[in-house]
């Protein structure tokens, strides 16, 4: 089955916030962005190590409820002012660090907002499908709804969570770089054979 981006929103649907008046930040402010973006991941990456250790599940969901708003603060004001953090411009490790960071988020309309940014950026080529691919995951399975690239993982099951299209999952994951879901039918009938190692998405995403 031949892969299909998803077309890019139409102008002034998704970011009403930002269209027309994202600002192009310097050099030194592309460099003082990235680093933050990366600083804000290494602190989600620490908050979940820390919320992990704590013995009540209650003052888990407390710290790291904390830790994560104000973390959608500060990416909200960096999306508001420059728009999403591209990897053309801030590079690769801050891009990511934004994606991981956005799936974090509980806000479901900023959550929205940062997909169709992300990908309007995929469209230019300014970012990868595959950090499309999480975020609009992400919604799907807070929205009760089957994913469609399977990248969320049931931490009780360690299997990905319900899948749109069982059949077509595996073409959208190569299209964007995944390994293959084992055990999914392809469109001749056959399953995969299930002696890939399932990778499972990193912590902070999807959270």
């Amino acid at each position: 089955m031949p892969f299909r981006l998803p077309p890019a929103p139409a102008p002034g649907t998704s970011t009403p916030a930002t269209h027309g008046r994202v600002l192009l930040p310097s050099a030194r402010e592309r460099f003082r962005i990235g680093s933050r973006l990366r600083r804000m991941a290494r602190a989600e990456q620490q908050a979940v190590e820390h919320a992990l250790a704590l013995p009540a599940a209650s003052n888990r969901r407390a710290d790291l409820a904390a830790v994560r708003r104000r973390q959608q603060a500060s990416l909200k004001s960096i999306v508001a002012r420059y728009g999403w953090p591209t990897e053309t411009i801030y590079g690769s490790a801050a891009a990511t660090a934004a994606v991981k960071i956005v799936c974090c988020c509980q806000d479901p309309a900023f959550v929205r907002q940062c997909r169709d940014l992300l990908l309007e950026a995929v469209h230019q080529g300014d970012c990868q499908l595959v950090h499309y691919a999480f975020v609009d995951d992400v919604l799907s399975i807070r929205a009760r709804q089957r994913q469609v690239y399977g990248t969320q993982v049931d931490p009780r099951t360690l299997r990905p969570y319900p899948i749109r299209d069982s059949k077509a999952v595996n073409d959208l994951r190569t299209a964007c770089g995944l390994p293959p879901l084992p055990g999914m039918p392809t469109d001749s009938g056959l399953i995969l054979p299930t002696t890939h190692t399932l990778t499972v998405s990193p912590r902070g995403y999807g959270c």
